[in-house]
């Protein structure tokens, strides 16, 4: 704890310091001042848990100073400090709460007693100060999250509920929301981050007098209802906008939101709504952009979507670089600036280009296994894309791998194929067996694992779990897998074995895989 000594003789204020270090309280630092005035410039900087102050000092006087600090710092706890036994002191320590009245010359032991005794007020004070933020906080979110609804008629929310949790405020309020979309859960960016992120947003709001009530929403939304007494400038909301996006550039890929400016607690929740409005068109955006509501609110959706598999099935068969090149780069410009398409839309087209290479792979009988398989993986790469440009990338690499599988066909025999294309359809099934991929070929098992072996230089076991553990590393870089759902979806019921089979394969368990890649 610190402490502060407040007496106009330097010889009294050094004796207590070097009597008071002699005590083996749990006081970590002392500071002196040698009158009231001074004495609230020291506590304004050094922000003392306990004040031992004299009474009478000149230009202001002990009573008078502990009267302003019950105003700057109210839960400082005070020990006045007086050389004359006058009632009227002692009726004013009572009246201003100090913990403790010394008579002087003080005794040091009373000034030890005293000492005591305010530490443990200072304690209980923190204690109880720790509860009511906690509280306070908790209303605070509870608050927020209330807000991105339409408030329910029994509900007895008013603006004196957002001032029992932000001192000060009156009626009249400005709310404004801001939603920030993390790509990854935000448990990754850590508590600790969070905390300092919330505690300085507070503070630059402040400079604009505005302030802030958050909540977290399905571990990857940061809601921020923003308010304020006059309804805040474009400049502030750009300002804002660029202030969340400095903050969270060394954290996940992220996208920031601002719904428009509503008046009035009862209307936060269209300020949210039209936010969320304007986070579906991120996926126009790259990462880290930041929308302010007002850009797009004239946009009509439509249905119409034009349907580009045919043009680029008959390119993908014409195997020529520069021409399936082109198809892509019409097919993307066509839905850059095409706002009034929802993502859903636009991806739903991509699933069809997606299942057009895949069809093309077979329809050119390339022997090898193709990167697509009959379960949703093709959906789920799909649904889980975050932006237009990561899409087209993915499909662009679709096609590239199937030019360079053209390019380089390999003469494997047609059962070899046969052989692949099943263990690609049935690979997440745990008791895939050599005996079920002899009857699906019509030979016995010793002759497909010698031929398998002769032309593949893989036994099937081996072929299996390597092709097993190249999905296992696809659906370990997406995080929205849990690893036991990996182990399932590669066909190991058995999680503990699953990890040992990766390890041995891969030389990393799959969390450290994970880990790795992720970073």
């Amino acid at each position: 704890m610190k402490l502060l000594i407040v007496d106009d003789e330097e010889i009294t204020r050094n004796g207590l310091v070097s009597a008071i270090n002699g005590m083996e309280l749990p006081i970590s630092e002392i500071k002196t001042a040698d009158d009231g005035v001074s004495g609230l410039d020291v506590l304004r900087s050094f922000h003392p848990d306990i004040v031992l102050s004299d009474v009478r000092m000149p230009r202001k006087d002990g009573l008078s100073m502990i009267a302003d600090i019950q105003e700057i710092a109210p839960e400082t706890c005070v020990i006045l400090m007086s050389g004359y036994s006058d009632r009227e002191y002692l009726k004013a320590a009572i009246r201003l709460k100090a913990v403790s009245f010394v008579e002087k010359p003080v005794d040091f032991d009373e000034i030890r007693t005293a000492l005591l005794d305010a530490i443990e007020e200072s304690r209980a004070k923190n204690i109880s100060r720790e509860h009511r933020l906690v509280h306070s906080l908790a209303r605070a979110n509870e608050l927020a999250l209330e807000l991105t609804s339409p408030l329910k008629d029994d509900t007895d929310l008013s603006t004196q509920t957002l001032s029992d949790i932000k001192k000060g405020l009156t009626s009249g309020l400005y709310f404004t929301t801001y939603i920030i979309k993390s790509t990854r859960s935000l448990e990754l960016i850590g508590n600790n981050k969070l905390h300092d992120m919330h505690t300085g947003f507070s503070a630059f709001l402040n400079q604009m007098h505005m302030d802030q009530i958050h909540v977290i929403k399905h571990d990857q939304y940061l809601i921020y209802h923003i308010f304020s007494q006059r309804e805040p400038e474009t400049s502030h909301l750009n300002r804002i906008g660029e202030h969340l996006k400095n903050e969270l550039k060394d954290t996940n890929p992220f996208f920031i939101a601002a719904g428009k400016t509503v008046s009035g607690i009862e209307n936060v929740y269209k300020s949210y709504n039209s936010a969320v409005i304007l986070l579906q068109s991120s996926f126009f955006y790259d990462f880290n952009c930041v929308l302010i509501s007002g850009d797009n609110e004239n946009l009509t959706l439509t249905n119409a979507v034009s349907d580009y598999s045919a043009n680029y099935r008959d390119a993908l068969i014409s195997k020529e670089s520069d021409r399936i090149c082109k198809v892509e780069d019409m097919i993307l410009a066509s839905f850059s600036d095409n706002h009034s398409l929802l993502p859903n839309q636009v991806k739903d087209m991509y699933y069809r280009l997606f299942i057009v290479i895949d069809e093309v792979y077979r329809e050119l009988s390339i022997h090898g296994i193709n990167d697509f398989s009959r379960d949703q993986s093709v959906i789920d790469l799909v649904q889980n894309t975050n932006t237009l440009s990561e899409l087209h990338a993915l499909l662009k690499q679709r096609s590239a791998s199937l030019l360079s599988a053209v390019n380089n066909a390999t003469t494997e025999s047609p059962v070899i194929h046969s052989i692949k294309n099943f263990i690609n359809l049935n690979y997440s099934r745990e008791n895939l067996s050599v005996k079920e991929i002899s009857d699906h070929v019509h030979m016995t098992q010793t002759y497909v694992c010698t031929l398998f072996k002769n032309e593949t230089g893989q036994t099937l076991n081996q072929f299996i779990t390597a092709f097993r553990m190249n999905k296992a590393k696809q659906l370990l870089a997406d995080s929205n897998y849990k690893i036991s759902d990996v182990s399932q979806k590669v066909g190991y019921t058995d999680g503990n074995y699953f990890g040992k089979s990766f390890k041995k394969v891969v030389g990393l368990t799959p969390s450290e895989y994970r880990d790795k890649i992720l970073l």
